[in-house]
């Protein structure tokens, strides 16, 4: 009975040992936002914090009355707790990251003795801003061949349904032209960076769904009574034609049609 007893106590011990190697995670504000426009591995993060110990409390670094820092998530620039606690955060929100030595300074420390060996730490962090890439996912492919792939500068016709991703997790459409006629544009001219990235370099009858984060849509200003300000969208794109190919004087000699 007693090797019984001591082979519990081991466990438990085992098992809170392990509890405590884990991130906690606690959201202190919430700022509710759609997941596309969660902060992920990749993306370019804008945060204030205040560090504790967490054995005493006592503040090693806090950077709230400086401007914000900034780095790459997920890229191992920062402690891996921050790299994982910083994940699916919305801009604005507010957290509380409670986070093993294993997942900060370890066995070393840092700042020469200001954070001392196997300390567990305590975060205070506010996402300010997040920088994201346009991601182009191609949902069908179209026809490459005989220089079918649309450049800066070609005039196309394209079918696209535009959505908005809602806080909700919705996504809403805002304008679409399946109902209507297609819509012409010249590529790299749209002045909207994420539909001008989105048409380039697709195939003639190519599907596309782009993700567009609000710098490289409508920002700030949105458009107003359609597409609030600072909102993440979401564009379905078909390319039905592509006309009137502006050749370049460079275009010309390689594909010989100079002259």
């Amino acid at each position: 009975m007693r090797g019984a007893t001591i082979i519990l106590c081991s466990l438990s011990l085992f098992i809170q040992d392990s509890s405590s190697q884990q991130l906690n995670r606690k959201v202190t504000e919430r700022k509710p936002c759609h997941k596309l426009a969660q902060a992920k591995s990749g993306d370019e993060v804008h945060v204030v914090y205040s560090g504790k110990l967490a054995s005493n409390g006592k503040v090693f670094d806090s950077n709230t009355h400086k401007n914000p820092i900034h780095f790459e998530l997920g890229k191992g620039l920062v402690i891996k707790g921050w790299d994982e606690g910083l994940v699916g955060t919305c801009i604005g929100e507010k957290l509380t990251l409670n986070i093993p030595s294993s997942l900060a300074y370890g066995e070393k420390g840092a700042g020469d003795g200001l954070i001392p060996p196997n300390a567990d730490l305590i975060f205070d962090v506010e996402l300010v801003d997040v920088d994201k890439e346009i991601e182009i996912d191609t949902t069908k492919k179209g026809d490459c061949s005989n220089d079918k792939i649309t450049r800066k500068r070609d005039r196309v016709r394209i079918n696209y349904v535009g959505k908005i991703a809602k806080p909700d997790g919705s996504l809403e459409v805002y304008d679409e032209t399946y109902a209507t006629e297609l819509l012409p544009l010249t590529v790299g001219t749209v002045g909207i960076e994420g539909f001008d990235s989105g048409v380039s370099g697709a195939c003639l009858g190519e599907e596309r769904t782009v993700v567009v984060p609000p710098k490289k849509g409508y920002g700030e200003k949105g458009i107003e009574g359609l597409v609030p300000a600072n909102s993440t969208l979401v564009w379905e794109i078909k390319v039905k034609h592509i006309e009137d190919r502006v050749l370049s004087f460079l275009d010309r000699i390689s594909s010989g049609t100079f002259g």
